[in-house]
């Protein structure tokens, strides 16, 4: 919660300094169950207030590229 509340202070703020987008990290190790929940739970909250917000979860994209080339088709 305080993650999210210090981003819903800090967008408006940070909008009216004429600032096109903004970058916001989330690790943990691993990268593929804690930071993923927390992501989306942030990117629901923020999208409520009508922000355009996008996800991306590079440790995700990573392991299912991966799992992806273990794949083979008969």
């Amino acid at each position: 919660a305080d993650i999210l509340e210090f981003l819903q202070r800090r967008i408006p703020e940070y909008a009216e300094s004429n600032r096109n987008y903004l970058t916001i990290g989330i690790g943990c190790t691993g990268g593929q169950h804690r930071s993923v929940y927390m992501v989306d739970k942030i990117v629901r909250s923020l999208s409520k207030d009508k922000n355009h917000v996008l996800a991306r979860h590079s440790e995700v994209l990573i392991s299912n590229d991966a799992a992806a080339d273990n794949l083979t088709t008969t």
